[in-house]
């Protein structure tokens, strides 16, 4: 029994031993954490004033605004050389120097640690003011956001990122990730920001409205895209011989996102859930610059363009300009025709002047498209509809003309077989898919017979 007891007694403390060794498991990570924060910080102040230390940021402030880009050029020595041109500073190019640092707050946080016009403007709480402050829709007064201001950030957690030129930033307050790109230490900040702007501009012009077509050929109208704050519905959905598949609801199916134009294209603040007719939701994508001037995305089959020319001519505050020098083939036979016509039989006071492409009261006192056209001072009008055929086709129709252009139709028969020749059945082109402020028309039966109109 004593043997027994002896060896029941050793038992245990064998294995305790084990046990003992046993917990003496290797460390997951071979520093501690005061150690690899101290690391990352190193890591991310090395990486921000590497080769010159320029960056371009992409920056957010609130849900209700679009994204700035402006540009950073970090020194070692702590200084931050801050360039920005956006509407907060009235639009005009300005740089500034502040401070900045990288500090350890449970991770590594980049903060922009003194006070910058050009940046802190959307972190300073007070009140919006100036001609882009937000205003009242109800009373057209200001907005008092003192104590909220823009409610940007002004400090960022630095994200983890394989890329030698690209920093991930979170917000520590909004919690937007926030980009930034490294630029070459030459770049020109002046040119380089004016680029984008003026590349951005060329979309703010007439055309308000762009349309995103899917790959499977559904289109959704979006305003706002210009001013990076946009709203999006889809069309109804119809088949190729023009049959409603799905009606849209653009009340109910309108959804709104805020993004950001850089030199790469178009993204979206957040993820940006969008609906189609049929009410089911996507997510869009980020768009990219083409060479044609469009946004697209390849991957999805995606691309945004301004409306066709045919939607754009049944818009009645638009007038196009037809630029005789460009007709060609029997467009331009015609046209010279009526032109050495209307100098013989009305004399050089009454010559054929400018034709347009507008709207105007008909006959009947209803808006209807119009060829516009003067002879001298004399106007003369004639009316037609517009029928759109597939794609960007038309046919017109002639429906009447006023007692001036009726008159002169009749004395001078070859004005009026110019103008039937006018009145035909086209394919019409945007020369810019964003912009198509000028536009060709090619008659369907003879396209080397066209000419090009100019959006006045």
């Amino acid at each position: 029994m004593i043997k027994m007891k002896k060896i029941l007694f050793i038992l245990p403390l064998l294995t305790l031993a084990f046990v003992s060794c046993n917990s003496q498991e290797d460390p997951i990570f071979e520093n501690s954490a005061a150690e690899r924060l101290d690391i990352s910080r190193t890591a991310a102040l090395e990486k921000l004033v590497k080769d010159g230390g320029l960056w371009a940021m992409e920056y957010f402030a609130n849900a209700d605004e679009p994204g700035y880009v402006m540009l950073f050029r970090f020194d070692k020595n702590g200084s931050v050389e801050v360039s920005a041109n956006h509407k907060w500073i009235d639009g005009q190019f300005r740089q500034e120097r502040s401070l900045w640092t990288i500090n350890s707050d449970n991770g590594t946080v980049l903060s922009f640690n003194s006070y910058n016009s050009l940046f802190h403007v959307f972190s300073d709480p007070a009140n919006i003011t100036g001609p882009n402050a937000p205003i009242n829709p109800d009373t057209d007064k200001d907005i008092d956001e003192t104590g909220i201001g823009h409610e940007g950030d002004y400090e960022f957690m630095v994200m983890a990122d394989s890329d030698e030129n690209t920093m991930r930033l979170l917000g520590k307050k909004r919690a937007y990730n926030i980009y930034m790109h490294r630029l070459p230490s030459d770049t020109n900040e002046k040119e380089y920001l004016e680029n984008l702007t003026n590349k951005v501009n060329i979309l703010d012009s007439k055309f308000k409205t762009f349309i995103l077509t899917d790959a499977d050929g559904a289109e959704y109208e979006i305003s706002g895209l210009a001013g990076g704050v946009l709203s999006q519905f889809p069309r109804s959905v119809y088949d190729a011989d023009g049959n409603l598949i799905v009606e849209a609801d653009p009340v109910s199916q309108t959804t709104t996102a805020n993004g950001i134009f850089t030199y790469s294209g178009f993204r979206y603040a957040e993820k940006y859930e969008a609906k189609k007719a049929d009410d089911s939701e996507w997510e869009v994508p980020e768009f990219f610059w083409a060479e044609d001037g469009s946004l697209v995305n390849t991957e999805m089959g995606l691309r945004i363009t301004a409306p066709s020319p045919v939607e754009n001519m049944s818009d009645v505050t638009f007038r196009w300009l037809i630029d005789p020098s460009t007709f060609t083939g029997k467009l331009l036979d015609a046209y010279n025709a009526a032109s050495a016509a209307v100098l013989a039989e009305l004399g050089t006071s009454n010559k054929l002047g400018s034709i347009v492409l507008d709207w105007g009261s008909d006959t009947s006192n209803k808006m209807s498209h119009r060829i516009n056209g003067s002879l001298g001072t004399k106007k003369c009008y004639d009316y037609f509809t517009v029928a759109e055929s597939k794609g960007n086709s038309f046919t017109t129709t002639l429906t009447g003309s006023n007692s001036t252009s009726d008159r002169y139709n009749k004395q001078v028969p070859e004005l009026w077989e110019f103008k039937k020749l006018l009145l035909g059945s086209y394919d019409v082109t945007n020369y810019d898919p964003m912009t198509p402020s000028k536009i060709h028309f090619s008659l369907k039966s003879d396209p080397a017979s066209g000419f090009d109109a100019n959006l006045q």
